[in-house]
């Protein structure tokens, strides 16, 4: 499982199939199933382009950039969060624009 995870944090693109080929190519030999069962148990999920929902049409309400003509010039006035890639790992980063912090995120 650990050179999975190493693995999969190299190439975060890689599926079931990909992450077989590249075990075998370390000289690891596993069935399909096995892999498929332990990405699951891993909560990993390959990063691959899914349905496109912005396109105009599809979203049933656009809501519109509160912050555009707002000027931030304090701490606390306009929070920003980033969960890209890290709330898979227990992270989530959140900015008010002066500074970071990290939420206790024991759940």
């Amino acid at each position: 499982m650990k050179k999975m995870d190493r693995l999969f944090l190299d190439d975060p693109t890689l599926g079931v199939l990909g992450m077989q080929d590249e075990l075998r190519d370390l000289g690891l030999n596993y069935n399909v199933k096995r892999i498929r069962r332990l990405l699951r148990k891993m909560c990993i999920e390959p990063i691959y382009p899914k349905k496109n929902l912005s396109r105009l049409g599809q979203a049933r309400y656009v809501h519109p950039y509160l912050l555009r003509n707002l000027e931030i010039d304090r701490p606390n006035q306009a929070w920003a969060i980033d969960m890209k890639n890290r709330v898979k790992a227990g992270l989530v980063l959140c900015s008010d624009g002066f500074g970071l912090h990290v939420p206790n995120c024991n759940h």
